[in-house]
């Protein structure tokens, strides 16, 4: 049995990689670091030889399968293109390339929800404080932030941009998975 549990986000793999590692995934795909369907099926093949018939994958919705990023036919309200159905897709070439029983998940943005914490509660005022102290003070082009625990301002400069998975931090968390 394969489990395939496609995750949000259309650029990078740090919802996927971190979920992934949260949740004791054994294989996780990530935008950034594809590997071919042939590798896919190599470390499905490399658990059943270690007698584990199952394997827990985790997909990045934006993840690229035979080198194309898969699209479904709907649209946002400003008329982008929705990504969506890789896990889907992903079955389909995996059912038929392992004869394993796949099955998919799609949590979508459900995983931006649930009850608020204490420390998320806490963070917002804190954060909220910091950005009405830009605002007050006229320090515009700044953005309230955490860094080191610690509440603090940075240039929008400084952050702007997609931050992507670097290969040696997903290499290094690897021992974890696949």
């Amino acid at each position: 049995m394969i489990h395939i549990i496609e995750i949000m986000r259309k650029n990078t793999g740090w919802i996927a990689l971190r979920g992934g590692m949260a949740g004791g995934a054994d294989i996780i795909l990530i935008p950034e670091h594809p590997l071919s369907i042939e590798a896919i099926c190599n470390l499905i093949e490399e658990r059943r030889r270690q007698r584990k018939h199952f394997s827990i994958m985790v997909v990045a919705e934006g993840y690229p399968l035979e080198g194309h990023v898969v699209k479904s036919d709907q649209r946002d309200a400003f008329g982008h293109e929705q990504l969506g159905g890789v896990g889907n897709r992903l079955a389909a070439i995996l059912k038929e390339k392992t004869a394993f029983d796949v099955r998919v998940t799609n949590p979508a943005y459900m995983q931006r929800g649930g009850i608020p914490a204490a420390y998320d509660r806490y963070i917002a005022i804190e954060l909220g404080e910091r950005a009405v102290d830009l605002v007050h003070n006229g320090r515009f082009g700044r953005m309230a932030a955490i860094a080191r625990n610690e509440v603090i301002d940075v240039e929008l400069r400084e952050v702007m941009g997609t931050r992507k998975v670097p290969l040696e931090l997903f290499e290094k968390m690897r021992w974890l998975f696949g």
